[in-house]
């Protein structure tokens, strides 16, 4: 107290006269100077010297601690991989024993009727929609709720006190990407791996492993930047709303020309392109029934679902291209708090 010329009022305690100088120093902040203050006093030579780390060091230590965090929290990944391989192995089981049967010769069709032609010309047995449909609702939904800790939670309240001291907002936000990395790469690649084993489809496993990536990616990403503009209970609410909501405009039921009748051309437009569901399914079915192309004639049943197999590289990063843009507006909020 003496070193900062604090002065003390005679026959006090010590303990009150602290307290009525810290209370004293409060109320004068924003209304002048304190009188108990001598401005003239030179900081410590500690503060005066004080510099922050460079970029590259603040990177290290904040991605070092972030990666340590999301290892000590082991609850949270034995929650976010056990609900991931059991969605996946359910989504195995139920559909393990489906198979792709396409639709039935011209002679078949041309014996039904007319204004039914078109319903016989479809496939005949075909549920790859549908396990897509799952596919996204279960993997965006794990990926989607497990990511909201990564700067929600008690991280608000420590980032806004290390923000105090100076630290990197950009260096925070990579530190905190590059420590959530590793499970969004894992958790997709063991749902492919248990639903490529128990399905054993006709595709490449990189084709169904690249879909389930661009649903982490998104739905990450999404997690991310909700956890960062609302409180912790509205976030998750949100989160999963959202996740609902892109599946039911995924395409599949209302299709995409019924939503399109049902919302104008505009909007029935704009709202399907915007949901990652749309594109994973989408190239998720184009990666099956181009297999099937030679065999059968698959265009009735493209035409359904308004597909085209010259979508399908689309279809594929589409899921990306909306993560990375969740991504930034993720950045632009941590980078202005």
């Amino acid at each position: 107290i003496d070193e900062f010329t604090y002065s003390y009022h005679d026959n006090n305690n010590s303990n009150n006269n602290n307290m009525d100088i810290i209370t004293s120093n409060n109320n004068h902040n924003n209304h002048g100077e304190n009188p108990n203050i001598n401005n003239n006093v030179p900081l410590p030579v500690v503060l005066q010297t004080r510099q922050q780390a460079p970029f590259l060091v603040q990177c290290f230590l904040l991605t070092r601690r972030a990666l340590l965090q999301v290892a000590r929290d082991q609850q949270s990944l034995l929650v976010m991989y056990g609900l991931t391989i059991f969605a996946s192995f359910l989504i195995g089981m139920l559909y393990h024993k489906s198979a792709f049967i396409g639709p039935p010769s011209v002679d078949v069709i041309a014996k039904c009727p007319s204004s039914y032609q078109f319903l016989c010309a479809q496939n005949q047995e075909d549920t790859y929609m549908v396990q897509g449909l799952l596919i996204c609702l279960a993997l965006g939904l794990t990926m989607g709720s497990s990511s909201l800790a990564t700067f929600g939670g008690t991280e608000k309240l420590l980032f806004m006190r290390e923000r105090l001291t100076g630290q990197n907002n950009f260096a925070y936000l990579l530190a905190k990407f590059l420590s959530v990395l590793p499970n969004q790469l894992l958790a997709p690649l063991f749902f492919t791996l248990i639903f490529q084993m128990l399905m054993s489809p006709v595709v490449p496993i990189w084709q169904v492993y690249m879909t389930a990536l661009g649903i982490s990616e998104v739905c990450t990403s999404l997690a991310h930047l909700l956890s960062i503009v609302m409180v912790d209970n509205r976030a998750l609410i949100v989160s999963v709303v959202s996740i609902c909501i892109c599946n039911i405009l995924s395409g599949f039921n209302p299709t995409l020309h019924q939503l399109n009748d049902s919302l104008g051309h505009v909007i029935g437009t704009v709202l399907p392109a915007l949901s990652y569901s749309r594109w994973a399914i989408e190239s998720f079915y184009l990666a099956i029934v181009s297999v099937y192309s030679s065999i059968y004639d698959i265009n009735i049943s493209l035409k359904v679902w308004s597909y085209s197999l010259d979508q399908y590289v689309l279809a594929l990063m589409m899921p990306f291209v909306i993560g990375t843009a969740l991504r930034i507006a993720a950045a632009i909020a941590i980078m202005k708090k």
